[in-house]
Protein backbone atom coordinates (compact mmCIF):
# COMPACT_ATOMS: atom_id res chain seq x y z
CA UNK A 1 0.00 0.00 0.00
CA UNK A 2 1.32 3.05 -1.17
CA UNK A 3 1.36 5.90 1.33
CA UNK A 4 0.45 9.72 -0.11
CA UNK A 5 1.23 12.81 2.03
CA UNK A 6 -0.11 15.31 -0.35
CA UNK A 7 -0.26 18.09 2.73
CA UNK A 8 3.13 17.75 4.04
CA UNK A 9 1.62 16.03 7.58
CA UNK A 10 4.80 15.78 10.12
CA UNK A 11 6.63 12.62 9.09
CA UNK A 12 5.55 11.06 12.15
CA UNK A 13 1.65 10.48 11.06
CA UNK A 14 3.79 8.28 7.89
CA UNK A 15 5.54 6.41 10.58
CA UNK A 16 2.85 5.90 12.35
CA UNK A 17 0.59 4.24 9.70
CA UNK A 18 3.59 2.34 8.46
CA UNK A 19 3.42 0.09 11.98
CA UNK A 20 -0.08 0.28 11.44
CA UNK A 21 0.33 -1.35 8.19
CA UNK A 22 3.25 -3.83 9.16
CA UNK A 23 1.51 -5.33 12.21
CA UNK A 24 -1.99 -5.46 9.90
CA UNK A 25 -0.02 -7.47 7.18
CA UNK A 26 2.44 -9.45 9.58
CA UNK A 27 -0.47 -11.88 11.12
CA UNK A 28 0.69 -15.58 9.61
CA UNK A 29 -2.50 -16.87 7.62
CA UNK A 30 -5.12 -15.32 9.29
CA UNK A 31 -5.83 -12.82 12.77
CA UNK A 32 -9.36 -13.03 14.49
CA UNK A 33 -10.12 -9.33 13.30
CA UNK A 34 -10.11 -10.85 9.77
CA UNK A 35 -11.64 -13.87 10.30
CA UNK A 36 -14.98 -12.33 11.71
CA UNK A 37 -14.80 -9.52 8.32
CA UNK A 38 -15.72 -9.82 5.25
CA UNK A 39 -13.72 -12.13 2.98
CA UNK A 40 -14.33 -10.27 -0.64
CA UNK A 41 -13.38 -7.38 1.65
CA UNK A 42 -9.82 -9.21 3.20
CA UNK A 43 -8.92 -10.91 0.01
CA UNK A 44 -9.21 -8.09 -2.41
CA UNK A 45 -7.51 -5.65 0.04
CA UNK A 46 -4.44 -8.85 0.12
CA UNK A 47 -4.80 -9.14 -3.55
CA UNK A 48 -4.12 -5.58 -4.62
CA UNK A 49 -2.10 -4.25 -1.43
CA UNK A 50 0.64 -3.03 -3.61
CA UNK A 51 -1.72 -0.86 -6.14
CA UNK A 52 -3.52 1.17 -3.18
CA UNK A 53 -3.04 4.53 -2.62
CA UNK A 54 -3.89 6.41 0.75
CA UNK A 55 -3.66 9.55 2.26
CA UNK A 56 -2.13 10.01 5.56
CA UNK A 57 -4.56 12.86 6.29
CA UNK A 58 -7.48 10.19 5.56
CA UNK A 59 -6.06 7.27 8.06
CA UNK A 60 -6.51 9.02 11.55
CA UNK A 61 -8.22 5.83 12.80
CA UNK A 62 -5.36 3.69 12.12
CA UNK A 63 -2.97 6.04 13.45
CA UNK A 64 -4.98 6.36 16.72
CA UNK A 65 -5.17 2.37 16.86
CA UNK A 66 -1.25 2.10 16.43
CA UNK A 67 -1.01 5.06 19.22
CA UNK A 68 -3.09 3.67 21.68
CA UNK A 69 -1.60 -0.11 21.74
CA UNK A 70 2.09 1.41 21.76
CA UNK A 71 1.03 3.23 25.03
CA UNK A 72 -0.69 -0.01 26.64
CA UNK A 73 2.05 -1.76 25.97
CA UNK A 74 4.17 0.44 26.99
CA UNK A 75 2.27 1.22 30.61
CA UNK A 76 2.45 -2.83 30.80
CA UNK A 77 5.63 -2.77 33.23
CA UNK A 78 3.36 -0.31 35.59
CA UNK A 79 0.69 -3.54 35.76
CA UNK A 80 2.59 -6.82 36.59
CA UNK A 81 -0.96 -8.83 37.07
CA UNK A 82 -2.13 -7.54 33.59
CA UNK A 83 -1.26 -8.95 30.58
CA UNK A 84 -1.23 -6.34 27.50
CA UNK A 85 -1.03 -6.95 23.96
CA UNK A 86 0.01 -10.73 24.40
CA UNK A 87 0.18 -12.60 20.65
CA UNK A 88 -0.73 -16.06 20.71
CA UNK A 89 -1.09 -18.35 17.32
CA UNK A 90 -3.79 -20.69 17.46
CA UNK A 91 -4.37 -23.27 14.71
CA UNK A 92 -7.66 -24.61 13.55
CA UNK A 93 -7.91 -26.71 10.73
CA UNK A 94 -4.23 -26.50 10.20
CA UNK A 95 -4.21 -22.65 9.74
CA UNK A 96 -2.78 -20.72 11.82
CA UNK A 97 -4.87 -17.82 13.55
CA UNK A 98 -3.38 -14.97 14.71
CA UNK A 99 -5.03 -13.46 18.21
CA UNK A 100 -3.81 -10.30 20.36
CA UNK A 101 -6.36 -9.09 23.13
CA UNK A 102 -5.51 -5.20 24.57
CA UNK A 103 -5.72 -6.55 28.16
CA UNK A 104 -6.12 -9.68 30.13
CA UNK A 105 -7.15 -8.68 34.30
CA UNK A 106 -7.42 -11.03 36.78
CA UNK A 107 -10.81 -10.30 38.90
CA UNK A 108 -11.04 -10.81 42.95
CA UNK A 109 -13.30 -14.16 42.79
CA UNK A 110 -10.29 -17.02 42.89
CA UNK A 111 -11.36 -20.86 42.46
CA UNK A 112 -8.64 -22.88 44.18
CA UNK A 113 -5.48 -22.03 42.88
CA UNK A 114 -6.86 -20.84 39.88
CA UNK A 115 -7.42 -16.84 39.26
CA UNK A 116 -10.31 -15.47 37.34
CA UNK A 117 -9.59 -13.34 34.47
CA UNK A 118 -11.64 -10.28 32.42
CA UNK A 119 -11.02 -9.94 28.99
CA UNK A 120 -11.07 -6.68 27.88
CA UNK A 121 -10.63 -5.06 24.46
CA UNK A 122 -10.33 -1.12 23.03
CA UNK A 123 -13.12 -0.47 20.25
CA UNK A 124 -13.12 3.24 18.66
CA UNK A 125 -16.56 3.52 16.89
CA UNK A 126 -19.27 5.89 16.94
CA UNK A 127 -21.87 6.60 19.34
CA UNK A 128 -25.16 5.11 17.17
CA UNK A 129 -22.58 1.62 17.26
CA UNK A 130 -22.54 1.84 21.05
CA UNK A 131 -26.40 2.63 20.90
CA UNK A 132 -27.02 -0.61 18.79
CA UNK A 133 -25.55 -2.76 21.36
CA UNK A 134 -22.35 -3.18 19.15
CA UNK A 135 -21.58 -5.42 16.11
CA UNK A 136 -22.00 -9.06 16.46
CA UNK A 137 -18.64 -9.99 14.85
CA UNK A 138 -17.29 -8.31 18.15
CA UNK A 139 -18.96 -11.12 20.29
CA UNK A 140 -17.31 -13.90 17.62
CA UNK A 141 -14.10 -12.48 18.50
CA UNK A 142 -14.49 -11.70 21.81
CA UNK A 143 -15.47 -15.65 22.47
CA UNK A 144 -12.52 -16.51 19.72
CA UNK A 145 -10.12 -14.43 22.07
CA UNK A 146 -11.58 -16.24 25.26
CA UNK A 147 -10.97 -20.09 23.62
CA UNK A 148 -7.63 -18.91 22.32
CA UNK A 149 -6.38 -18.04 25.62
CA UNK A 150 -7.45 -20.48 27.34
CA UNK A 151 -6.50 -23.37 25.02
CA UNK A 152 -3.07 -21.85 24.93
CA UNK A 153 -2.40 -20.83 28.37
CA UNK A 154 -4.99 -22.17 30.24
CA UNK A 155 -6.20 -19.16 31.57
CA UNK A 156 -10.04 -19.32 32.70
CA UNK A 157 -11.39 -15.97 31.06
CA UNK A 158 -14.99 -15.67 32.94
CA UNK A 159 -15.67 -12.18 31.26
CA UNK A 160 -15.59 -10.47 28.48
CA UNK A 161 -15.63 -6.71 27.74
CA UNK A 162 -15.09 -4.25 25.19
CA UNK A 163 -14.40 -0.58 26.08
CA UNK A 164 -15.95 1.53 23.51
CA UNK A 165 -14.45 4.63 22.90
CA UNK A 166 -16.86 6.86 21.02
CA UNK A 167 -14.95 9.46 18.87
CA UNK A 168 -17.52 11.57 17.94
CA UNK A 169 -19.47 11.99 21.90
CA UNK A 170 -20.51 15.46 22.55
CA UNK A 171 -21.53 16.92 26.13
CA UNK A 172 -24.00 18.70 24.79
CA UNK A 173 -25.91 15.73 23.46
CA UNK A 174 -26.46 14.64 27.12
CA UNK A 175 -29.96 16.38 27.09
CA UNK A 176 -30.92 13.24 24.95
CA UNK A 177 -32.36 10.39 27.05
CA UNK A 178 -30.91 7.36 25.59
CA UNK A 179 -27.46 9.26 24.81
CA UNK A 180 -24.41 7.20 26.45
CA UNK A 181 -22.95 9.24 29.80
CA UNK A 182 -19.55 9.29 28.97
CA UNK A 183 -16.70 9.02 25.89
CA UNK A 184 -16.09 5.84 26.95
CA UNK A 185 -18.55 3.01 27.96
CA UNK A 186 -18.09 -0.44 28.85
CA UNK A 187 -19.66 -3.36 27.19
CA UNK A 188 -19.79 -6.96 28.02
CA UNK A 189 -20.06 -9.37 25.01
CA UNK A 190 -22.34 -12.71 25.49
CA UNK A 191 -20.00 -15.70 26.47
CA UNK A 192 -20.41 -18.80 24.54
CA UNK A 193 -19.15 -22.45 24.76
CA UNK A 194 -15.87 -23.29 23.60
CA UNK A 195 -17.78 -26.15 21.30
CA UNK A 196 -19.89 -23.15 20.21
CA UNK A 197 -16.83 -20.95 19.27
CA UNK A 198 -14.88 -23.73 17.75
CA UNK A 199 -17.60 -24.65 15.18
CA UNK A 200 -18.55 -21.10 14.17
CA UNK A 201 -13.94 -20.55 13.96
CA UNK A 202 -14.05 -23.64 11.84
CA UNK A 203 -16.94 -22.70 9.74
CA UNK A 204 -14.72 -19.16 8.85
CA UNK A 205 -11.63 -20.88 7.99
CA UNK A 206 -12.97 -22.94 6.19
CA UNK A 207 -15.10 -19.99 3.97
CA UNK A 208 -11.64 -18.28 3.83
CA UNK A 209 -10.31 -20.81 2.17
CA UNK A 210 -12.79 -21.17 -0.37
CA UNK A 211 -12.89 -18.19 -1.34
CA UNK A 212 -9.16 -17.54 -1.52
CA UNK A 213 -9.49 -20.46 -4.32
CA UNK A 214 -12.02 -17.65 -6.42
CA UNK A 215 -11.36 -14.85 -8.85
CA UNK A 216 -12.11 -11.39 -7.81
CA UNK A 217 -15.58 -11.50 -9.29
CA UNK A 218 -16.50 -14.56 -7.77
CA UNK A 219 -15.90 -13.84 -4.43
CA UNK A 220 -19.23 -14.05 -2.08
CA UNK A 221 -20.66 -10.22 -1.99
CA UNK A 222 -20.61 -8.75 1.33
CA UNK A 223 -23.78 -9.55 3.87
CA UNK A 224 -25.30 -6.05 4.91
CA UNK A 225 -23.73 -6.39 7.71
CA UNK A 226 -19.90 -6.21 6.82
CA UNK A 227 -21.21 -3.58 4.75
CA UNK A 228 -22.20 -1.37 8.00
CA UNK A 229 -25.57 -0.77 6.08
CA UNK A 230 -27.84 1.46 8.05
CA UNK A 231 -31.55 1.63 7.39
CA UNK A 232 -33.80 4.42 5.54
CA UNK A 233 -35.13 6.94 7.98
CA UNK A 234 -37.16 9.91 8.68
CA UNK A 235 -35.20 12.76 11.13
CA UNK A 236 -36.99 15.65 12.84
CA UNK A 237 -34.50 17.95 11.97
CA UNK A 238 -33.83 22.10 14.30
CA UNK A 239 -33.83 24.40 10.64
CA UNK A 240 -31.23 26.20 12.51
CA UNK A 241 -28.32 26.51 10.06
CA UNK A 242 -25.30 24.43 11.04
CA UNK A 243 -27.41 21.57 12.52
CA UNK A 244 -25.78 18.50 12.26
CA UNK A 245 -27.91 15.53 13.93
CA UNK A 246 -31.54 14.72 13.50
CA UNK A 247 -33.49 15.67 17.00
CA UNK A 248 -35.22 11.89 16.49
CA UNK A 249 -35.34 9.56 13.73
CA UNK A 250 -37.93 7.08 12.99
CA UNK A 251 -38.52 4.65 10.35
CA UNK A 252 -42.44 5.62 9.70
CA UNK A 253 -43.31 9.55 8.06
CA UNK A 254 -46.29 9.87 9.98
CA UNK A 255 -44.77 9.42 13.20
CA UNK A 256 -42.20 11.82 12.38
CA UNK A 257 -44.27 14.06 11.42
CA UNK A 258 -46.18 13.75 14.76
CA UNK A 259 -43.22 14.36 16.90
CA UNK A 260 -42.59 17.49 14.61
CA UNK A 261 -45.83 18.99 15.36
CA UNK A 262 -45.26 18.10 19.23
CA UNK A 263 -41.94 19.84 19.63
CA UNK A 264 -42.88 23.57 21.84
CA UNK A 265 -42.35 25.45 18.07
CA UNK A 266 -42.84 23.41 15.31
CA UNK A 267 -42.77 25.56 12.66
CA UNK A 268 -38.34 25.35 13.85
CA UNK A 269 -38.39 21.97 12.51
CA UNK A 270 -38.67 20.10 9.73
CA UNK A 271 -38.92 15.82 8.46
CA UNK A 272 -36.40 14.86 5.85
CA UNK A 273 -35.89 11.28 4.35
CA UNK A 274 -32.52 9.97 4.88
CA UNK A 275 -31.83 7.40 2.62
CA UNK A 276 -29.44 4.35 4.58
CA UNK A 277 -27.21 1.91 2.44
CA UNK A 278 -23.66 0.57 2.45
CA UNK A 279 -21.59 3.04 4.60
CA UNK A 280 -18.41 1.30 4.75
CA UNK A 281 -18.90 0.79 0.60
CA UNK A 282 -18.13 4.73 0.01
CA UNK A 283 -14.64 4.53 1.77
CA UNK A 284 -13.29 0.89 1.52
CA UNK A 285 -10.41 0.51 0.11
CA UNK A 286 -10.99 -1.95 -2.42
CA UNK A 287 -13.79 -0.85 -4.10
CA UNK A 288 -11.87 0.11 -7.00
CA UNK A 289 -11.46 -3.70 -7.17
CA UNK A 290 -14.81 -4.94 -6.20
CA UNK A 291 -17.63 -4.91 -8.77
CA UNK A 292 -20.45 -4.71 -5.96
CA UNK A 293 -19.23 -1.48 -5.42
Amino acid sequence: MQIINRHGLSSVFVIALQRGMAEYRNVGWRSTTNLIDSPRQKILLERHYDEIEVDVADCLPMIEGTSLHDMLSNLGAYEPDVITEKAIILNVAGMPIKMQADRIEPVDGRCGDATKYILKDFKRTKVGSYKRGGRASWTAQGNMYRMGYNALLGIDIVQVQFELILSDWHKAELVRHDYPPHPIMPMDVPLWSYEETMEYTQKRVALFIEQEGLSDDDLVECTPSEKWSEQDYYGVWNKKPGTAKAYKKVVDQAQAIEIQQEMKDPKQYEVRFMPGGPRRCKTCEVREFCRFA
